[in-house]
């Protein structure tokens, strides 16, 4: 039976888990790991930082009994502060590490039928304020290519 888009999500779940605390904190100005991941965005954070992994589209292949995918995903992360400047500098820094996290990691130790993660793009999103302090909502875009077996 075909998973379809819930194995690349919960591979690049997985993936952010285990490498992105790491990059964070080797970063010039060390950063927070995310404090908790989910699935769906409804716009709002429960603790900043917050990481989203949300399903896009899923293109099929059309190969007989091996089933070929590309999963289209968004990484979509909620980050906050008090200065714009110091906001925009951690969201570089989020936006890398994310990156770095997906395209190191050998994406085989976490699903057997994921064959690549690409990074296909980044957006930096807007600047919000609220109360005196700001919020921003990066989103990093990747294609998820897996191969499957269908057993019938």
């Amino acid at each position: 039976m075909a998973s379809f888009i819930s194995e690349s999500i919960n591979t690049v779940t997985a993936i952010l888990r285990e490498e992105t605390p790491t990059l964070l904190k080797a970063m010039e100005t060390p950063r927070d790991p995310f404090r908790g991941y989910g699935v769906a965005f409804a716009g709002i954070m429960p603790s900043p930082p917050w990481c989203w992994v949300m399903p896009r589209v899923t293109d099929f292949g059309p190969e007989g009994q091996v089933q070929d995918q590309g999963d289209a995903v968004t990484v979509k992360f909620g980050i906050i502060g008090a200065d714009p400047e110091a906001l925009a500098q951690a969201m570089l820094d989020y936006v890398k590490a994310v990156s770095l996290a997906l395209q190191l990691t050998p994406v085989g130790q976490y699903d057997s039928t994921v064959m690549n993660i690409f990074v296909e793009r980044h957006d930096y999103g807007p600047l919000y304020q609220k109360d005196g302090g700001f919020a921003r909502f990066p989103e990093v875009h990747l294609v998820v290519t897996r191969r499957e077996v269908i057993q019938q």
